[in-house]
């Protein structure tokens, strides 16, 4: 059985809030739809990237970046 979806880790800032998210999203023929968020961490200016990979039981492992603040 194919699974249909694709999980996609991305940074987004609103404003000067920046958060780290982990999104899974449904593949249909060519197109993702129906994204779902199944995580959000607070994230900094710097140093916010982050790996998906998936354990041999099938658990998601998400490793993000330290969010490295720097002298402030």
């Amino acid at each position: 059985k194919q699974n249909p979806y694709v999980y996609v880790h991305y940074t987004t800032k609103t404003d000067t809030l920046i958060f780290n998210k982990l999104v899974r999203y449904t593949f249909k023929g060519d197109t993702l739809e129906s994204p779902k968020e199944l995580l959000k961490v607070k994230g900094f200016k710097a140093h916010n990237g982050g790996r998906i990979t998936f354990s041999k039981s099938g658990k998601i492992l998400w490793a993000t970046g330290d969010a490295y603040h720097g002298d402030e």
